[in-house]
């Protein structure tokens, strides 16, 4: 969570600005993302979230009500993964999802975790809009897995040392890109 700290600080902030009182939202596991808890902790939303570590937050914090799919805990990423059901948010409807990324290009968004990238494109086809947190670093880079097509993505939070190039292809498909 320490690397690029204060960037992921400020895409959190701005996309907890998106959220609205009483929508339901699901929030995937990632440093980026685990930093939105601090910033939607006085809303009255409901959370739906793979990550321990966000879900404990918002419980301990918050009056947010936090809804967690079926699965078991990976101690090292606190991540709730879930190899025996293809669609562990089958059950739930969101406005939006709020996703990190491995790696973003001007075609595909990549991640290289397996069981993630199943639960990744399980809240994806649950959700009305995607919106993907990603620091700068993340443009250009190309992950092992591929998660969907960047057609998906409705909008990206990035930040000013994001690839100028890959930005300006994102912008021709019609996705929203707000530095901050």
């Amino acid at each position: 969570i320490s690397v690029n700290k204060e960037k992921k600080r400020r895409i959190a902030q701005k996309a907890a600005t998106l959220i609205k009182d009483g929508e339901t939202i699901f929030i995937d596991g990632g440093s980026t993302t685990y930093h939105m808890a601090e910033f939607i902790s006085s809303l009255l939303v409901n959370v739906v979230t793979n990550s321990f570590a966000i879900a404990e937050h918002l419980v301990r914090h918050s009056k947010c009500k936090v809804i967690l799919p079926e699965g078991t805990v990976n101690h090292s990423s606190l991540l709730i993964l879930n190899n025996l059901s293809p669609d562990p948010f089958a059950n739930y409807h969101a406005s939006r999802a709020f996703m990190g990324i491995g790696g973003i290009t001007g075609t595909v968004l990549t991640n290289s975790e397996p069981l993630l990238i199943q639960v990744e494109r399980a809240m994806i086809s649950h959700a009305q809009e995607l919106i993907i947190l990603a620091d700068g670093s993340k443009f250009g880079k190309i992950g092992s897995l591929t998660l969907c097509p960047v057609e998906k993505v409705s909008m990206i939070i990035t930040t000013p040392d994001a690839d100028p190039e890959v930005a300006a292809i994102l912008k021709e498909k019609g996705i929203q890109i707000i530095v901050v």
